[in-house]
C-alpha cells in the first residue's frame, strides 16, 4: 500500500513537473523527480539561493585572481559555471577539479556561438551564424550543432548560450550582425531550430537569445541600454516569432536581454530583463515556456547601472528568470535575496520553481552520476574529421553571388583574359589570393597605400577586387572608409575591364557603395536577365515606380559580385573556387543591403562547376590523412638520402587537389626553400602534355591516322629504313626505333667542349638556335638531326623506349600547322585551361629564381643548367623538343591530367573526344609483352614497372629523366604528380630510380584510401 501510495505521489510529481518544466524533463522522469526533490529538501536556504547565480571563470586567469573566484564559487555555494577563455586541456582538469569538490556537481555553460574556438583555442572555428544564414541546406546546420555539442560533451560542458534567435533587421546593430542567421523571422527560425536540434543530437542543451529579440537596436547593451522600438504587431511577427518557434520546438533554456522594449513595458528606460511584463507575461505565461530562464550578463552597463549591485539580480529574479548570470556583487546579491525570503517577497513556492528547474537541468545534464573527463587525446577528439569536412562545406555552401552582369561567373575562355587582383581593406587577403593564382595567371596589386593605380591597371581586362575586413571579431568594423569606396568606384570606372568585387565582410558593406535610385523619368531600367535568382520583380521604390522590367542597379559598372562574408582563409579559398567554377555558388544573402530586387535577402545566383581542379582536405575525398602523412615521411627520406635536392607532390581525387606540398630546397648546398609554384624540367612528361594532345586532336579532325608511316608524315624518309613504321607503333615504342641519338656529342671538338664550327657564344647570322645564354648554335644544325634520323637502321622487333619518334612527330606537326610547338600547345591547352607555369623555354617569361636548377653540366655546355631544358636533343631545337623541354609544377600537371580523366574536358571547353582518349589510352601490343599505350605509359605487364602494381588497368601516365612522374587512374578519379630534380647535381644519381620511391609514394596514397 505504501508503494502504491509513493508511486501515485510519484507520477503527480513527474505530471506536475512536466507541466512546470517540459524541455528540462529527462527520459529516466521517475528517478529525475527523485534525485531533484532529495537534493531539494537536503538544501539550507543559502544553498537553494546559491543555486540561482552563474558566475564566469577562465582557466587562463592568474591563479590569485583564479583562486578568488573559486573560493567565491564554493564558500557561496553557487549553482553553475560559465566558462570564458583559456586552454580545453586547462578548462577540462578545472572542471574536473571543481566538480569533484561539489556538493551538488555545477551547471556548466558557455557562450560559444560558432564553438568553442570563441572561447577556446586550438580547436575548430565554425562560421558566424550569417554565414550559416546564407546556406540553403538546414541540414548542414544542424550538423554544424551537433560538431558543437561533441565538442561541449568532451568538455563536460552542458548548456551553450546559442542559438541567436535575433532577427538582424538593423543595419547598424553593433552587437548582433554576424552573429545572426539572417533578418527574415521564418528563415531565422529555421536555422536556429536545426542548430538547436543538432546541439540536443549530442546530449547538449540549447539556450535561444536574446529574448525578446535584439536584432533591430543601435546600440551595444554591454554599454548603454538598448531600444527595441516597434509596435506590438510588430514584435509578435518579428522579433517574438523565432522564439515562438523554438519554445514549441523544445529549446531547454531562453536568455533575457537587457532592453527597453516600449510595447511590453511601459516604465521608461527600464530593462527587458527586469520586466515582469516581459519575463512572466510574455515567456512564461504567454508562450508558455517551461525551460530555464537565464539572464543576460548582469554586469552588462544596459542592466548594471540601473540599480545597485543585489538589487538589480533581485528584480531580474522577481520578474521571473531563474539564474542571475554573472552578476556584478554575488556576496550582495544574495544578501538582498535573503532578506527578501525572510520579508515574505520570495516566498518558498517561487524559489523552489527555479530551483528545481536548475536541478532538473542538472540532471538532465547527467550530474547525478557525475564522472572525472579524461585530458587524454583531448585535442585529437575535439578536432575531429567530421568537423574538418563540415567545417569547409559550410564556408562553401555559403558563398553567394549577388550579381552576374553577362554570366561573367563562373569565369570561362581564360586565354582572353588578363586578370589582375587588388586588395583592399585593412586585413589580409593573402590565401584569396593564392587561391586565385592556382587557377591561372593573376596578377596582384595593393594599392591600400598607393592611390595611383589606373596606368597599371590599363592592360587588364578584368579586375577581382578583394574587399578584406578583419574577421578577428564579429564585433570589428567591417564599413568602407572614403578612401577604399573611392578607390573602388576609380576601379569600377575603368570600362575597358570587367570587375568583380569580392566582399569579405558582412553585406551591409556594400551599402557604403550602393547607389540610390532618384525617382526622376530617367530612371534607368533594362530586360530581365534569363539567369536571374528569381525573375522579374517590381521596384519597391514608391508610387510611379513600378516596373516589369529589371529595377535600377545599385552597383553600376560592377560586373560581380560575390560575398564570402567573413575573411577567414577557408572564405577566401572558397571565393575564388566559386569565381573559377571549381565549386557551386549556392548561398543566399540572409539580409537585404538595398531596397531594390536582387539585392535583398533571399537572393542570389546559382552558378555552376566548369570541371576545374578545386581543393579541399583529404577526409572530403575518402583519404585518412594520418595514413596520407606517410607521403611526407616517404619524401623526406627521399631527401635525407641525397635522391635529390627538392621534390613537389601533388594528389588530387574526384577533381579535388588534397595534397600540394613542397620539400626540401633548390639544390642541396643553397639555403632557398623549394615552393609548390617552382618550376620544374619536366623531361619526358612533355610528350603527353604537350606533343600528345596535338596527335590527338589532328587524329580527330583527321589529318592523322595511326596507322600513317612516317614516310607519310615526312616524305624525306621514303627511302629510309623508317619509310614503313607506323604512328601507332612509334607511339606504343614498338617502332624498332634507338632509344636515342646522342646529337650532341657531333659538335664538340677534341678537347670534348663545343665546337666553334657549330657554335658562337653570342647570336649571330646562321647561329640563333640558343642552347644558353651563352652558347648559339648554327641554323643548319636542324636539318642535319632530321637526316641523323633518316639514316638510323631499325631495331629488333621488340618493345624499345624511344625519344626518336617524337623528334618526327615534331616536325610533322609544326609543318601542318606552320605554327612552333610551344606556341600550338599553348593555343590549344595551357592557356584555356589556366596552365599558366606551363611552357617552354621558361626565362622568356619568369625569373631564374621560380625556376629549379636541374645539373651541373660537365660535358656538353659546362654550366648550370636552369631555366633551359636539360635534354641535349630538346636544347639543339631552341628548348622546343617534341620528346622534352616543357617545364612547370605539379598544379599545372595536374590540370592536363585531370582533362584526360574527364574525357578531355576541362574548365567548361571540350579539348579533346573521350573516345579519343579512350583509343590513345589502349595497349595494342600487350600481347607482345609491350605495356605502352599510344604515347602514354600504362602499367606493367608483370611484377615490376612503372607504377605500384595497385593501380587499374585503365590508368596511364609517364615518367621523365630529370626526375618526374605523374599518373592518372579513371578507376579511383585519381591524379598523381612527382616532380624533382634528382639529376642536381648529377644525372649519375639514380637513387630515386632504384629505390622506387616514386612508386612506394603511390602505393601509400592507395592505402590511404579509405575505401
Amino acid at each position: 500500500m505504501k508503494q502504491l501510495y509513493f508511486t501515485i505521489i510519484c507520477v503527480f510529481a513527474v505530471l506536475s513537473l512536466q507541466a512546470q518544466a517540459g524541455p528540462l524533463v529527462a527520459s529516466d522522469t521517475l528517478g529525475q523527480v527523485r534525485w531533484v526533490n532529495q537534493q531539494y529538501d537536503q538544501m539550507s536556504l543559502d544553498q537553494k539561493l546559491g543555486q540561482l547565480f552563474m558566475i564566469q571563470l577562465s582557466s587562463n586567469m592568474n591563479g590569485q585572481q583564479l583562486q578568488k573566484r573559486i573560493a567565491l564559487l564554493e564558500e557561496e555555494n553557487l549553482g553553475g559555471i560559465i566558462f570564458s577563455t583559456g586552454s580545453p586541456t586547462a578548462q577540462l582538469r578545472l572542471t574536473n577539479t571543481l566538480q569533484n569538490r561539489a556538493r551538488i556537481p555545477y551547471l556548466i555553460a558557455q557562450d560559444a556561438e560558432w564553438g568553442l574556438a570563441m572561447r577556446l583555442d586550438s580547436v575548430p572555428r565554425f562560421p558566424w551564424n550569417m554565414s550559416l544564414g546564407a546556406i540553403q541546406d538546414s541540414s548542414l546546420v544542424r550538423q554544424t550543432g551537433y560538431e558543437i555539442g561533441q565538442q561541449f560533451a568532451r568538455m563536460g560542458v552542458h548548456l551553450n548560450f546559442a542559438p541567436v534567435a535575433d532577427s538582424n533587421t538593423n543595419p547598424a546593430n553593433p552587437i548582433i550582425g554576424n552573429r545572426s542567421f539572417g533578418q527574415e523571422p521564418l528563415q531565422v527560425t529555421h536555422r536556429a531550430i536545426a542548430y538547436m536540434k543538432g546541439l540536443q543530437e549530442a546530449g547538449i542543451m540549447s539556450c535561444a537569445k536574446h529574448f525578446p529579440g535584439h536584432g533591430d537596436t543601435a546600440t551595444d547593451s554591454h554599454k548603454v541600454l538598448p531600444y527595441l522600438t516597434g509596435d506590438r504587431k510588430r514584435l509578435d511577427s518579428v522579433e517574438l516569432y523565432p522564439f515562438e518557434m523554438l519554445v514549441d520546438t523544445g529549446i531547454e533554456s531562453v536568455m533575457v536581454a537587457h532592453l527597453g522594449v516600449p510595447a511590453l513595458e511601459k516604465r521608461e528606460g527600464f530593462p527587458s530583463s527586469l520586466s515582469k511584463a516581459v519575463v512572466t507575461d510574455v515567456l512564461l505565461k504567454r508562450l508558455q515556456f517551461r525551460g530555464l530562464v537565464f539572464t543576460d550578463a548582469m554586469d552588462m552597463k544596459a542592466v548594471s547601472t540601473f540599480a545597485p549591485a543585489g538589487e538589480v539580480e533581485l528584480q531580474a529574479f522577481l520578474a521571473g528568470n531563474d539564474v542571475l548570470l554573472m552578476p556584478g556583487d554575488v556576496v550582495s546579491a544574495k544578501a538582498k535575496f535573503k532578506e527578501a525570503y525572510q520579508k515574505g517577497i520570495i516566498n518558498e513556492f517561487r524559489l523552489a520553481a527555479s530551483v528545481k528547474k536548475i536541478l532538473m537541468a542538472k540532471y538532465k545534464a547527467g550530474l547525478h552520476q557525475w564522472e572525472e573527463l579524461p585530458t587524454e587525446q583531448l585535442l585529437t577528439d575535439l578536432n575531429p574529421k567530421s568537423a574538418r569536412i563540415l567545417r569547409e562545406q559550410l564556408f562553401e555552401e555559403s558563398v553567394t553571388v549577388i550579381k552576374n552582369e553577362y554570366a561573367l561567373l563562373p569565369l570561362k575562355n581564360l586565354e582572353k583574359k588578363k586578370i589582375a587582383y587588388v586588395h583592399l581593406g585593412e586585413a589580409s587577403g593573402e590565401a584569396f589570393e593564392q587561391s586565385l593564382k592556382k587557377f591561372g595567371e593573376v596578377d596582384a596589386f595593393d594599392f591600400t597605400q598607393d592611390k595611383a593605380y589606373a596606368a597599371q591597371l590599363k592592360d587588364y581586362n578584368l579586375i577581382i577586387v578583394g574587399i578584406h575586413k578583419s574577421d578577428s571579431s564579429p564585433y570589428k568594423k567591417f564599413r568602407l572608409t572614403k578612401k577604399e569606396q573611392e578607390q573602388l568606384k576609380s576601379l569600377a570606372e575603368l570600362r575597358s575591364s570587367n570587375l568583380i568585387l569580392t566582399l569579405f565582410a558582412k553585406p551591409y558593406a556594400l551599402t557604403d557603395i550602393a547607389v540610390e535610385l532618384k525617382e526622376t523619368a530617367e530612371s534607368p531600367v533594362g530586360p530581365v536577365p534569363s539567369n536571374g535568382p528569381s525573375g522579374p520583380k517590381t521596384s519597391p521604390i514608391g508610387a510611379g515606380f513600378s516596373f516589369g522590367l529589371v529595377p535600377f542597379d545599385p552597383f553600376p559598372n560592377i560586373d560581380g559580385i560575390v560575398c564570402a562574408y567573413q575573411n577567414h582563409p577557408l572564405a577566401q579559398d572558397k571565393a575564388a573556387q566559386v569565381i573559377f567554377g571549381a565549386i557551386e555558388g549556392k548561398g543566399r544573402l540572409p539580409v537585404s543591403i538595398t531596397p531594390y530586387p536582387g539585392f535583398e535577402a533571399g537572393d542570389g545566383f546559382n552558378t555552376r562547376k566548369l570541371a576545374r581542379l578545386g581543393y579541399t582536405i583529404p577526409e572530403r575525398v575518402g583519404f585518412d590523412p594520418e595514413w596520407l602523412s606517410r607521403v611526407d615521411t616517404l619524401v623526406q627520406q627521399g631527401l635525407d638520402s641525397l635522391m635529390y635536392p627538392g621534390a613537389q607532390v601533388l594528389i588530387a581525387k574526384d577533381g579535388k587537389v588534397v595534397y600540394n606540398k613542397a620539400f626540401g630546397k633548390l639544390t642541396f648546398e643553397g639555403e632557398e626553400e623549394l615552393t609548390t609554384d617552382h618550376l620544374f624540367d619536366l623531361a619526358s612528361l612533355t610528350k603527353i602534355l604537350s606533343t600528345l594532345p596535338i596527335l590527338m586532336d589532328m587524329e580527330e579532325d583527321g589529318v592523322l591516322e595511326l596507322n600513317n608511316t612516317f614516310a607519310d608524315l615526312v616524305p624525306e624518309y621514303k627511302e629510309t629504313e623508317l619509310k614503313d613504321v607506323t604512328v601507332l607503333k612509334a607511339l606504343s615504342h614498338y617502332g624498332r626505333l634507338p632509344a636515342w641519338i646522342a646529337y650532341y656529342v657531333n659538335t664538340l671538338d677534341q678537347e670534348r667542349k663545343p665546337s666553334k664550327e657549330f657554335y658562337r657564344n653570342t647570336p649571330q647570322p646562321g647561329f640563333g638556335i640558343k642552347i644558353n645564354d651563352k652558347l648559339y648554335l648554327s641554323d643548319s644544325y636542324r636539318d642535319t638531326i632530321y637526316r641523323r634520323i633518316g639514316e638510323q637502321e631499325l631495331k629488333s622487333n621488340r618493345y624499345r623506349y624511344s625519344d626518336v619518334g617524337y623528334y618526327v612527330f615534331k616536325k610533322y606537326i609544326e609543318d601542318q600547322k606552320g605554327q612552333r610547338l610551344d606556341s600550338l600547345a599553348d593555343d590549344f591547352l595551357y592557356s584555356s585551361l589556366g596552365a599558366s607555369n606551363t611552357l617552354f623555354n621558361p626565362l622568356r617569361e619568369f625569373d631564374q629564381k621560380w625556376i629549379v636548377p636541374t645539373e651541373e653540366d660537365k660535358y656538353f655546355r659546362y654550366t648550370t643548367v636552369r631555366g633551359y631544358v636539360h635534354d641535349m636533343g630538346a636544347a639543339m631545337q631552341n628548348g622546343v623538343g617534341g620528346h622534352a623541354g616543357l617545364f612547370s609544377n605539379a598544379n599545372d600537371v595536374a590540370k592536363i591530367m585531370q582533362m584526360y580523366l574527364q574525357g578531355g574536358y576541362y574548365g567548361g571547353q571540350r579539348y579533346l573526344q573521350a573516345r579519343t582518349i579512350s583509343k590513345f589510352n589502349t595497349c595494342y601490343f600487350c600481347h607482345k609483352d609491350v605495356r605502352r599505350g599510344v604515347g602514354f605509359d600504362k602499367p606493367q605487364l608483370k611484377e615490376h614497372g612503372p607504377t605500384c602494381g595497385c593501380v587499374s588497368r585503365k590508368s596511364f601516365g609517364h615518367s621523365g629523366f630529370t626526375g618526374t612522374y605523374t599518373w592518372a587512374d579513371p578507376d579511383k578519379n585519381l591524379v598523381y604528380v612527382f616532380l624533382s630534380n634528382r639529376t642536381y647535381p648529377s644525372a649519375r644519381n639514380n637513387l630515386l630510380i632504384t629505390t622506387e620511391l616514386r612508386t612506394r609514394i603511390q602505393q601509400v596514397i592507395y592505402d590511404s584510401l579509405d575505401e
